[in-house]
């Protein structure tokens, strides 16, 4: 892969023969690896750890390498594009794979980047925590709290899913269905706002800490 000459490259050769664009992704590719416990950073000199990184790519980005696809993206511009539906459950749907995988995702990385191994996520995610419990697992990760107005938002959009997401062939009267749809449509339409402050979030937590030593190993060319 290219990434692993540009990781040669500069463990052969020093950083000053990189151009611009290539420290870029060298320091893009450090962020995802440092946010997610791939990569550990020490609290060595800069040259070390520019070393210890170079030599981490080449030996994880070879011929092997598995790709994991990110959905998010989609699930939230799916969901977007339904909202306007006379009845929005596959916006409402969509907004709620989008919260539940969100969740797991930052539980995953949380995790990993405390250098867990992998056994250990997979043996909380096997276990069947309920989204609720989750949601407080991913806070305690964080060492601090999700935003409220958007932890209330995940909450009432998992929970207003599960109403139809396993559905329940039981009548309800006319008014009530008419009042539960209009609520419905209401809390998609704050969806992607909440999700916009939930990214904010994330970078906040796990990729902005890494921002200025990624700077430090990889400098823009001057």
């Amino acid at each position: 892969m290219e990434v692993t000459k540009l990781a040669g490259r500069c463990a052969t050769d020093g950083l000053t023969v990189l151009k611009d664009e290539e420290r870029a992704e060298l320091r893009a590719l450090f962020i995802k690896e440092a946010r997610k416990g791939a990569f550990l950073v020490s609290e060595g000199d800069v040259v070390g750890t520019r070393a210890a990184f170079c030599a981490h790519v080449q030996r994880e980005f070879g011929d092997s390498v598995l790709t994991v696809m990110d959905a998010l993206p989609y699930f939230r511009r799916k969901a977007g594009e339904q909202i306007g539906d006379r009845v929005p459950l596959a916006s409402l749907l969509l907004y709620a794979t989008w919260s539940e995988n969100w969740v797991n995702v930052l539980i995953a990385v949380g995790t990993l980047r405390q250098g867990k191994p992998e056994e250990t996520v997979d043996a909380y995610f096997a276990a069947r925590p309920r989204f609720k419990d989750k949601v407080d697992h991913l806070q305690s990760l964080c060492g601090r709290a999700l935003p409220e107005r958007e932890r209330g938002w995940l909450m009432q959009v998992t929970k207003t899913r599960a109403r139809y997401h396993h559905y329940v062939w039981k009548g309800v009267p006319a008014l009530r269905l008419q009042k539960d749809l209009k609520g419905i449509a209401a809390l998609m339409l704050r969806s992607d706002t909440m999700i916009t402050g939930l990214l904010a979030f994330e970078y906040q937590e796990f990729d902005a800490p890494l921002i200025p030593v990624s700077l430090a190993l990889f400098p823009p060319a001057r």
